[in-house]
């Protein structure tokens, strides 16, 4: 063996391996290089522990005598990496002590592919110049046969050299003691983190490459070191990481999305008088098309917001004075826009608008309901736009009165202003010329009805009584509530007096163990002095509710309910007198027989259902009758119409209703203004007389369903219609 003459450095070094024929002796280049002879064969399988092999390019240079370079060359060189622990039982094997690269002799040789340059790394590095000489490793037996082609093979390669007046310089690339040999990279060693990130937040990239020289990332980020790097996209990105070394480059991608927030429209502020619904949706957008979702905080009370919809309703009260702010959100579930709504509950003023008044007969007064004032300031009111009829005036508490002396229509505005706060109502009256008063000529009144001024009572005021201690048989000692009176037991005879300037909102409920006779029914009045004592109810409940026999209900004023008088089945002999109806779904729903309906004001009525669906709208009717044995007359019925889905309009002055037959119906001497028709009837009929009444400024007339429902037939007996005046065109 001839010592090779090598300098050690642990863990690096490098020198050629050729294997030639016969497989057991390798010849290398002095200086670590050689120009591979065609036909030499090379094993890849040499033995050792976890080889791998990798392509480095090398450039040679070739100069003349003045050191000018003449050449360049540049051929693809590979390597094998050999594991730290080679064993002596490897065909290949190191000799530490003895400086030695040894081959076992017989070792297997495998072709690999043919490249121009070829180079084993190992534990050892050369440091011998190729111009100097060969150097041989060779198997002992065979060094004398190839001792002379040595020589030669020696003699021939210095006389090209010199012959080429140059020498050999051999640089390596990538600069450094060793050439790459690898680069170890892969996708899902790339990653971001998170790898979704809310906009103007940041994420992380990082990775694990080994073996590069040169590292890079696009969009944006450039040149990068380390195993990560920070990044801030604007909208969802693709990164592309690049690893580069002499060899080639590789690449992993990995991706960033990006969240932006959602858009909520802008929002107004609200005013919203007290008992007027306010509803709106929401309007939303997300510019990455996420769902989503709407919240609020300082909803108040009896306010809803749909999550899924954004639509907003509320209906405030009274109580709910002032003003309150309202955040709406909506969210992507991550991000979240918001916008601020002020509700302002302001004064609320309402008249009992378009009455129907005759020329040269004296009106009652038309007093407004106030809601949301603030106490211990004083309301004021003027004529903001129009004029009132002529003769009427506006006195200082809201209300009007007076005699007209002229016929026609009249529309005027009326405005309260109180705390700084406004509200108005706008106003139609319909005067109703001299020689039309035969519509409501003869009417007896209520007085026939009223019970002795000294008969003993039970009485009610809502602003001075008192539940607790008072006993309500006299005015000082006067109960509050109807809750307290709806508790009473009431007997034949009773007599019931409601103060006037009273107001409840809570039903009437009147069921008697021990009900009335005709001579001495249970009648409910008002005392005092003021408005009517006022019942204000829910839309879905009546302002009253009877269902025993001879009880007489007069001077009462009903409002804003979904019946204003309900009669059951169990009524009998109910005279409703005097009373005013207004803002109702249906006036007087009667059942029951025996019943008489007089002097009334119904007016303003509203649709009770009223959607889209198909057939089911119904509502703003004045009278609707289901029994038998009734009568109604000079009752005044205006406005009882309203907007309907299924009908454009609906509504009326009287209707019948059911599956029964009516029988012995008396209506006469009514006046109907701007109604949905006079009457629509749908029952069987028996003895139905309509005889002098007035209607005027209306869509319609008589209404009788005879064959047009599916599957009935509506006989009509004893049907009489005598001296009933229609103005304007009715249709019948």
């Amino acid at each position: 063996m001839i010592p090779l003459g090598y300098q050690q450095e642990p863990w690096k070094s490098r020198f050629p391996l050729c294997a030639a024929i016969p497989n057991d002796w390798a010849k290398v280049l002095s200086d670590g290089h050689w120009l591979r002879p065609e036909g030499c064969v090379f094993s890849r399988n040499l033995g050792w522990k976890n080889d791998r092999w990798t392509e480095g390019e090398v450039e040679s240079e070739v100069k003349d005598a003045n050191g000018k370079v003449i050449q360049t060359i540049r051929a693809l060189e590979r390597y094998a990496e050999v594991a730290d622990n080679v064993a002596d039982q490897d065909p290949l094997f190191v000799d530490e002590a003895a400086g030695n690269l040894n081959l076992k002799p017989n070792s297997p040789a495998l072709a690999i592919p043919r490249l121009h340059r070829h180079s084993l790394r190992s534990n050892w590095y050369p440091r011998i110049n190729y111009r100097n000489h060969f150097m041989t490793i060779l198997s002992p037996k065979l060094i004398p046969q190839i001792s002379a082609l040595r020589y030669f093979l020696s003699a021939v390669l210095l006389c090209c050299l010199t012959a080429c007046g140059g020498r050999w310089k051999r640089r390596y690339k990538p600069a450094g003691k060793s050439a790459p040999t690898h680069i170890c990279s892969d996708h899902r060693l790339f990653s971001a983190s998170p790898a979704k990130i809310d906009a103007g937040n940041s994420a992380t990239l990082a990775w694990s490459v080994s073996g590069s020289t040169a590292l890079s990332i696009d969009q944006g980020v450039g040149s990068v070191s380390g195993s990560s790097a920070i990044v801030s996209p604007t909208a969802t990105t693709r990164f592309t990481l690049s690893a580069s070394n002499a060899i080639g480059t590789v690449t992993a991608i990995t991706t960033v999305a990006v969240n932006h927030p959602p858009a909520l429209a802008a929002l107004p502020d609200v005013t919203v008088v007290a008992g007027t619904a306010v509803s709106f949706s929401l309007s939303a957008s997300d510019p990455d098309g996420d769902a989503l979702s709407f919240t609020a905080s300082g909803l108040p009370d009896g306010a809803s917001l749909s999550a899924s919809t954004g639509a907003f309703s509320w209906t405030p009260t009274a109580t709910q004075t002032g003003t309150v702010t309202v955040v709406f959100s909506a969210s992507d579930g991550s991000l979240t826009a918001s916008r601020s709504v002020i509700f302002s509950t302001t004064l609320a003023v309402l008249y009992p608008v378009n009455p129907a008044l005759r020329v040269g007969v004296p009106s009652s007064r038309q007093t407004p309901l106030l809601t949301n004032v603030t106490e211990g300031m004083a309301t004021t009111f003027s004529l903001s736009q129009g004029s009132l009829p002529p003769g009427m005036i506006l006195n200082s508490d809201g209300s009007y009165s007076g005699t007209p002396t002229q016929a026609g229509t009249f529309d005027f505005t009326l405005q309260a202003s109180n705390d700084a706060r406004q509200a108005t109502d706008a106003i139609h009256v319909s005067v109703v010329p001299a020689d039309y008063k035969q519509a409501l000529s003869g009417d007896p009144g209520v007085a026939k009805y009223r019970p002795a001024a000294n008969a003993s009572a039970y009485y009610v005021d809502a602003n001075n009584g008192l539940d607790t201690g008072n006993d309500g048989l006299s005015p000082a000692k006067a109960w509050k509530t109807i809750a307290k009176l709806n508790a009473a037991t009431l007997k034949l005879g009773d007599v019931v007096r409601l103060a006037r300037g009273s107001a409840w909102s809570e039903t009437l409920r009147i069921e008697p163990i021990e009900s009335g006779t005709l001579a001495t029914p249970i009648v409910f009045e008002a005392y005092g002095t003021g408005d009517a004592p006022t019942i204000t109810c829910a839309a879905d409940l009546p302002a009253v509710y009877i269902r025993g026999a001879c009880i007489t209900m007069l001077d009462l004023r009903l409002r804003s309910a979904k019946i204003g008088f309900q009669l059951g089945t169990e009524s009998q002999n109910v005279i409703l007198a005097g009373n005013e109806i207004v803002d109702v779904g249906i006036g007087i729903y009667a059942e029951g027989n025996g019943h008489g309906f007089f002097s009334n004001y119904i007016h303003d009525l509203h649709m009770i259902r009223n959607t889209p669906a198909p057939g089911d709208d119904y509502g703003a009717e004045g009278i609707v009758m289901t029994g038998s044995d009734m009568e109604a007359a000079w009752n005044r019925l205006v406005n009882c119409i309203a907007p309907s889905y299924d009908f454009e309009v609906d509504g009326g002055a009287f209707e019948t209703w059911g599956s029964g037959t009516l029988k012995h119906i008396f209506i006469h001497h009514n006046l109907a203004d701007n109604v949905d028709g006079f009457m629509e009837l749908t029952n069987n009929i028996d003895d139905l007389v309509i005889s002098h009444n007035l209607i005027i400024n209306s869509v319609g007339g008589l209404g009788f369903h005879m064959d047009d429902i599916p599957g009935k037939i509506i006989p009509i007996h004893g049907f009489g219609l005598r001296t009933t005046s229609c103005i304007e065109t009715p249709k019948f």
